[in-house]
Parts: structure tokens; C-alpha cells; sequence
């Protein structure tokens, strides 16, 4: 029993995260952990302190980003004085260490390079401090600082530990993994683990894939199956960059060949319609395109892919499943990809430039893309790694879209996923003359600028661009009424000004196909600048997917969302989703929790 204050050693925020997760793994044996007991113990990890260890960037003028540089500076010293200080090993300065990053509350924005540190310690006394705060922490705060100190000195032994942790995801996970690319193993054994851990944590081992010699990856390859070639395949094109010898591979060209060939080669039982589908794409837009195929081998896979999505016992077989889940995007999808093939079978593309809209599997984590062809060829998977195809109503809806006016002009084609501002994005300046249109492209923020010049027949240019601009039949009935609400709202801009109010997005994403969302902010900042305060709400309306989307169904539920948006404060709708504590307590709104 405890006295009258005091907390039992058993009441999880005093017991060690890293004991917790293994309790936890061992409450769920079988593999992953449940998504909301992560969120949980990560939620309950993540406590308020009293103070900011590292400041955040919130920053718009050349002044602010000065003094921010200078606070962040003078705020690393303070940290690299505390590990320094606890490298000693005793038990006093650890515990020292330990106490001061429990009295923070910066844990999520708790980002630094321990080389900046300029710690000017052993390696090996760095691991011991790491050790200590993963080992003992029991906070967010203490958890992060230990996971990014091995980032640059983790070994071996540690790899269990680390992929413990991993099971924290977010940036948690991002450090494990970045640390767990430190420990060599064979790459089969990279390959191994990414398979099994592929659900939970095995994106560390994809990324020390893709950064393997070409010797070393030509050996995996050339022992692997069929499935094994395309899971491969698959794992590494949905990472960011791609590696250096995935382009022009010809025997993973082959597996793919083979596979289109044969679907069942696959090995993935009652998915095989979806990968079939996931491949067909891949081929005609992504990375994969590149594959080091024999003249027409690409062509010939594309097109056999799209004789089996088309044939009528696919249809069937897709159309039974819908009608007992109606509402299920992943078939919807799936329906969507069985009729595209039905129209386009061979999946052949024009000479010249081709537009080309096209959504991955719901839940995979991508967004609809605009897929920009010349001559058969995917151009941004060529030139352009850090970003994929923007969305349709980036590169075709906003102002003039692709369209060749009769003044020079500029367009982002492609944007990094991080920020232009971080690893760049791929622009063209299209110009039209005489009878031909021209695009110069080239990728900003790169070392050495190298533009590349492409020309187009005119008339056969403006029909495609109009064409692909008035396709709409790729939308599902939410993103269709976000498109919808968006354009009202802009139209009528006193609807939400009347509250203070201004609307920043409406859309849905893919990941959720049956969810409206809408962000707009409240105050007169705006985003990221310090003053004055500023804060973005979000609301959502349920909108279910669907086999077909009706225009007046769409539209009687952007009406009732307008009228509401007219008759109550769209604030007491939606919920605080960015901003800062500060800026809530000044502009008189709770902070949310977490």
C-alpha cells in the first residue's frame, strides 16, 4: 500500500515505456499491436511540462528565422551540456539528465543531429546515455532524446530494443528506424524481415534495401520468386527516392512480365485482382516503367494485365462483393479499375503528351495523381524522386491549369512531399509558337540546373489538356462534393466571413474516401507566423463511397453545409487542429489534448 499522495510504481506513467510496450506485445502475441492501444500508451507517454527545451520554427521573415536560429543554437548547447554532463555514467548526472527532459514538453518537436551536438564524446559513452533514457524513460520527452543519440551510436545489441520502440510509429518510429539502419546485416536477411515486419516496422529494412550495392541486390534477385520479386518491387517504389538499381533492372522487369503473364505467380490468393490492378498502374505511370523491358515487353504486360481486369468473370466476381458491401472503398476501388480496363484493355499511350488520373488502393497512403506521359513515358518518376503526381485539382483545376496562353508561363508540375523550401519541385515554362506548344522542365533546388525542352503538336496538346481537365469520372461522391463546396464557398466568401472564418481546403482524402473534410481558419494570422494568433479548425461530414456518384445527392449535402455554415459558427462545428496553446488562450478556445 502507498501513504496518502503517493503514486504505486505500478501506475503506468511511472513505470518505462520500452516495459510497457513489452507488456503490451505480450497482451497481443500474434503480430501487430491494435492501432488505439499505440495511440494510448503514446498519448499517455507524451506529457505536459512546464517549458520548451527546443523552439519551434514559426518563422516568415529573414529577422524571425535569425533569431530562431540563434534561440535553437543557444538551446542546443543547454541539451549537449546535459548529456556531456550524464556521459560520465554515474548514477547522479543520469538521473539528472533523466529529471530535467521530464520537466519538458517539446517531445513531438524534439528534433536534432547528435553530430551537432558537438558532444565530443566516445561513442560508446553516447550509447550508454541513449541506453539509460530508453531503458528508464518515462516520457515522451526522454524517449525521443535516447532514440535520436542512436541514431548515431547504436549496434547490434540493440536491435531489439529499437524495434520495440518502433511500435510507438510516428516520429518515434522515424528515429528507430533511422537507427536501425546503422546494424549491417545481409541484405536476404534485410529482405526477410521487411516481409514479416512489413505491417508493424519494417521500413527500416526497406530503406537499408534500397540503399544496398547493386552486387548485393543483383545476388538477392537473381534467388528470388516471382512473388518475391513483385513484393520487392512493391515495398521499395512506396518509399520516398528511388534507388539506383531499380531503374533499367531487367530481371525484375522479367518478374513483372512473368507476373502480368500470369497472375497467380503472385502468390497473394483473394488480393490478386488488386495487385493485378496496383501492377497495371505501376507499369503505365510509376517507377516501374523504367525497368530494364525488351522493346514492347512493358507494352505486352500492360495490355495482359488489362485482359484479365477486364474479363467478364472479374466484373462478376468484383460486382458480387460490392453488392454485399456497397459502401466499401477498397471494392469500389477495385470496380473502378475492373471498368477502366474494360473501356482501355490494351492501356495504350499516344505519342505526344498524356494526361492520365488514376488513384492507388485506398489506404496505401497516396493520393490521386496526375500523371503526366510523353510519349509513352511517365515524366515525373524519371526525373523527379523526392515527389510524386500532383492531384488534378492542383495541376489542371487551379487558375489556367496546363493550358498554353499566349503569354510564356510558369507551372509546378511536381512538389516534394516534404516542401519545395526542403527538396525542391519539378516546373516547366510552357510557351506556345505557332503551331507547336513547348515545355521547358527543370528541378529546382539541385546543385547544377539542367533544363530539358519538349514539343508538342498544338491543336492535339489543347485537345488532350481539355480533355483530361473535364474527365471528372475518377472522383467518389466526398472528394466531388469537397470540389463542389470549395468553389461555393469562394464564390460566396461572406458565408464563412460573417464568423471570422476563412477556408483554406475542402476535399477527401483517399485514405478516407467517406469523410468531407473542411480546414478554415479563425483570426488574422496567418499559418506559421508568431503574431498575430491564428487557428485552423476542422470540420467533417460523413458522405458514404459508392459504386456511382450522383451529382444531386452532392449537391443537396454541399447546400445543407452552406445553410448550416450561414445559420451557426462554423467554429462550434469543427475542432482545433493547428495553431498553438498560446494562440487558443488568446483568441479564447480550449487547447486539445495530446
Amino acid at each position: 500500500m502507498t501513504r496518502s499522495g503517493e503514486r504505486s510504481a505500478l501506475e503506468p506513467d511511472l513505470v518505462p515505456v520500452h516495459q510497457r510496450i513489452r507488456d503490451l506485445c505480450g497482451r497481443f502475441p500474434q503480430g501487430g499491436l491494435p492501432g488505439a492501444e499505440v495511440r494510448a500508451l503514446r498519448e499517455s507517454i507524451e506529457r505536459p511540462g512546464s517549458r520548451v527545451l527546443l523552439p519551434q520554427r514559426g518563422t516568415k521573415t529573414q529577422a524571425e528565422f535569425e533569431a530562431f536560429t540563434r534561440e535553437r543554437q543557444a538551446a542546443l548547447a543547454v541539451l549537449a551540456d546535459l548529456v556531456r554532463s550524464a556521459a560520465t555514467g554515474t548514477d547522479a548526472e543520469l538521473a539528472r539528465l533523466s529529471e530535467r527532459l521530464r520537466g519538458f514538453h517539446d517531445h513531438q518537436h524534439l528534433r536534432f543531429d547528435p553530430e551537432s551536438l558537438d558532444l565530443d564524446v566516445p561513442l560508446k559513452q553516447v550509447r550508454a546515455v541513449a541506453l539509460h533514457l530508453l531503458r528508464t524513460g518515462i516520457t515522451g520527452t526522454e524517449t525521443m532524446a535516447g532514440l535520436q543519440l542512436m541514431t548515431v551510436a547504436a549496434d547490434a545489441s540493440d536491435e531489439e530494443l529499437l524495434r520495440d520502440l518502433a511500435r510507438l510509429e510516428r516520429g518515434y518510429a522515424a528515429n528507430a528506424r533511422k537507427a536501425l539502419r546503422r546494424i549491417r546485416h545481409p541484405v536476404s536477411q534485410r529482405f526477410a524481415l521487411a516481409k514479416r515486419e512489413r505491417d508493424t516496422n519494417g521500413s527500416e529494412c526497406t530503406a537499408a534495401i534500397a540503399e544496398a550495392p547493386r552486387a548485393e541486390i543483383d545476388a538477392l534477385v537473381a534467388g528470388l520468386s516471382v512473388a518475391d520479386a513483385i513484393t520487392l518491387l512493391r515495398m521499395t517504389v512506396e518509399r520516398q527516392g528511388v534507388p539506383q538499381w531499380l531503374k533499367g533492372n531487367e530481371r525484375l522487369a522479367e518478374a513483372a512480365a512473368a507476373a502480368a503473364e500470369n497472375p497467380m505467380l503472385m502468390e497473394d490468393g483473394a488480393e490478386t485482382p488488386f495487385s493485378m490492378a496496383w501492377l497495371r498502374d505501376e507499369l503505365r505511370y510509376g517507377t516501374c516503367a523504367y525497368l530494364g523491358f525488351s522493346p514492347g515487353q512493358r507494352e505486352r504486360a500492360i495490355a495482359r494485365l488489362g485482359a484479365w481486369l477486364s474479363s467478364p468473370r472479374a466484373l462478376q466476381s468484383v460486382e458480387n462483393v460490392v453488392a454485399r458491401r456497397p459502401h466499401d472503398s477498397r471494392e469500389l476501388w477495385l470496380r473502378r479499375q475492373v471498368l477502366d480496363a474494360q473501356r482501355d484493355p490494351s492501356g495504350a499511350l499516344p505519342a505526344g503528351l498524356a494526361v492520365r488520373i488514376a488513384a492507388p488502393q485506398p489506404g496505401t497512403g497516396g493520393d490521386v495523381g496526375t500523371h503526366l506521359l510523353i510519349d509513352g513515358m511517365p515524366l515525373i518518376p524519371r526525373t523527379f524522386e523526392p515527389g510524386g503526381a500532383a492531384p488534378p485539382e492542383r495541376i489542371l483545376h487551379r487558375g489556367d491549369g496546363l493550358q498554353a496562353t499566349p503569354v510564356p508561363r510558369e507551372v509546378e508540375l511536381a512538389q516534394a512531399d516534404c516542401a519545395e523550401a526542403c527538396c525542391g519541385a519539378m516546373r516547366a515554362e510552357i510557351r506556345r509558337d505557332a503551331g507547336r506548344v513547348e515545355w521547358e522542365v527543370w528541378v529546382t533546388r539541385r546543385a547544377h540546373e539542367h533544363r530539358e525542352t519538349f514539343g508538342f503538336d498544338a491543336a492535339a496538346y489543347d485537345a488532350e489538356v481539355a480533355r483530361a481537365a473535364a474527365d471528372l469520372t475518377w472522383e467518389w461522391p466526398a472528394r466531388r462534393a469537397g470540389r463542389l463546396l470549395g468553389q461555393r464557398l469562394r464564390a460566396e466568401p461572406d458565408v464563412m466571413a460573417r464568423w471570422g472564418c476563412r477556408l483554406t481546403w475542402a476535399g477527401s482524402r483517399n485514405s478516407e474516401r467517406s469523410l468531407l473534410r473542411m480546414h478554415f481558419l479563425y483570426g488574422d494570422g496567418e499559418p506559421f507566423a508568431a503574431d498575430p494568433p491564428w487557428l485552423q479548425f476542422e470540420h467533417w461530414v460523413e458522405l458514404p463511397d459508392s459504386p456511382v456518384v450522383v451529382d444531386g445527392a452532392v449537391a443537396a449535402v454541399v447546400e445543407r453545409i452552406v445553410a448550416e455554415f450561414r445559420e451557426t459558427d462554423p467554429k462550434t462545428l469543427g475542432r482545433v487542429c493547428g495553431g498553438s496553446r498560446a494562440n487558443a488562450e488568446a483568441l479564447g478556445f480550449p487547447w486539445p489534448p495530446g
